[in-house]
């Protein structure tokens, strides 16, 4: 009996380390999302997205798998998704009477009658599927840290994300400065050079066959001040921001200006406004400039944020845009976090991307 009972006990044990190394989190939203244009019409509906990271340790090594199921990716069950295709077919290779050619997957079908192209079309049923994101391999050789996989370079305000395959990632630490060499099967040989230079994070990055970037970062006498230039060999693609934040009274304070020189556009993604998605009043031309103020503070349980953000014109054929944003976060009792977020979107010169919209969420992390 005292064997059985040690056995279980060390298998029980065994069990629960090998658990141990790998982790499951993720996050789920539900939003519902109401319209009213200026021009008259709206709009309403649901949608949700799902994300999933899946972590495996093994001492200094580490593996990621990242998995989301986003809104555009997918459809509700028994939604039709559509395939067309036009294929050119000229009356002296035509057949007399009817023909038809299949591709060879078989998916699309041409018909050809006297020399006249008729194209048919295929529907398919598409269900929710979780799409594999980042895939990557941490760890450590001695003073070296390595990774390796596919992964996203992450927002910023004045570049769009984008995710690179097969990257290799190695940084090391020498007399305080930070140095980093990345490569990729779609991207060019990156160096990267940091340091801490009384209280100033200072950072360097040089990109093959373009020109560098630079940060500057610092806290000084209660301001958080931040500088980023993306600077180009090509002329006039240069673009720049500069932050500042703080507290006083209770109340949180981000200002922010992103530059761009005339052929350059921002299309990134931050609280100064999501430009990476490039719609409506959010698709910016090239020489737009961005400038917002945000206010933050709690009240009775709830994190309320006012954001005013201002994309102003350099050229008489682009519009100014501007939009005023209220958010009110508030953490439930089930686990999860209901907000409300309300936008004002004016778009000169065009009343069917001027609209105000209520987003309401609903979103658990675990």
């Amino acid at each position: 009996m005292k064997k059985q009972i040690l056995a279980a006990a060390i298998a029980a044990s065994v069990s629960a380390v090998a658990l141990a190394d790998i982790s499951i989190t993720g996050a789920t939203k539900v939003n519902y999302t109401y319209t009213d244009k200026d021009d008259g019409t709206s709009t309403n509906g649901f949608k949700n997205e799902t994300d999933l990271a899946i972590t495996g340790k093994s001492g200094d090594t580490t593996v990621v798998m990242k998995l989301a199921m986003d809104e555009g990716q997918s459809t509700s069950s028994g939604s039709n998704v559509t395939t067309t295709s036009t294929t050119a077919v000229t009356a002296a290779s035509a057949t007399t009477g009817i023909s038809v050619a299949s591709p060879a997957d078989s998916t699309l079908h041409v018909v050809t009658d006297g020399g006249h192209t008729h194209t048919l079309t295929q529907t398919s049923n598409v269900g929710n599927s979780l799409a594999l994101e980042d895939v990557y391999l941490t760890t450590k050789i001695g003073d070296i840290n390595l990774k390796v996989g596919d992964w996203d370079n992450g927002d910023m305000p004045l570049r769009a994300s984008s995710r690179g395959r097969n990257k290799v990632q190695v940084g090391t630490s020498v007399g305080g400065l930070g140095l980093t060499w990345v490569s990729g099967e779609q991207q060019g040989d990156e160096v990267a050079v940091s340091a801490d230079i009384a209280g100033v994070k200072v950072g360097y990055k040089k990109k093959e066959a373009k020109a560098a970037d630079y940060s500057l970062k610092a806290d000084v006498a209660g301001f958080s001040i931040s500088h980023v230039a993306l600077t180009s060999n090509t002329a006039n693609k240069d673009r720049t921001l500069t932050e500042l934040s703080t507290t006083a009274g209770g109340i949180g304070i981000k200002v922010g200006v992103a530059e761009a020189d005339s052929a350059a556009k921002i299309t990134g993604d931050s609280w100064m406004g999501d430009y990476e998605a490039n719609t409506g009043a959010y698709a910016l031309e090239n020489g737009m400039d961005v400038s917002a103020v945000s206010l933050s503070t709690s009240m009775d349980g709830n994190k309320v944020t006012f954001t005013h953000a201002s994309m102003d014109k350099d050229t008489a054929s682009t519009a100014d845009r501007s939009f005023n944003k209220v958010i009110v976060t508030r953490p439930l009792a089930n686990g999860t976090t209901f907000e409300a977020t309300y936008t004002d979107t004016t778009f000169d010169g065009d009343n069917t991307k001027s609209n105000q919209s209520l987003d309401l969420e609903l979103a658990v992390k675990f």
